[in-house]
């Protein structure tokens, strides 16, 4: 998280094995993860993060998804490219979170 600050380059081009780490099966290890894709989100890649988090989140464990859904969101309120874009994707994410999104 402290090299984001540092070298933002040096980890968007790991951004793949970041979101490989979500697969993990530590819940630690996902959250980290989740975190750090979420404070190397910008205006440009916004969609692609979220189009991996979102395929991410068909096959994440219930104890996951509502943190996922949440940052999801979040990144969408702060990033979205378009409001038409912004409220698909909520509605994305409301419909494959299930009960797991917080009100």
């Amino acid at each position: 998280m402290s090299v984001v600050d540092i070298d933002y380059s040096a980890v968007q081009r790991h951004r793949q094995t970041v979101t490989d780490c979500l697969k993990d099966h530590d819940l630690v290890i996902k959250k980290q993860a989740l975190d750090l894709l979420y404070k190397i989100t910008n205006g440009t890649n916004v969609k692609s993060i979220v189009k991996e988090l979102i395929n991410y989140l068909l096959v994440a464990d219930a104890e996951f998804k509502k943190e996922l859904s949440n940052k999801i969101c979040q990144i969408c309120e702060k990033y979205a490219p378009s409001r038409k874009w912004h409220i698909d994707t909520v509605i994305k994410v409301l419909t494959l979170s299930e009960h797991h999104v917080r009100e």
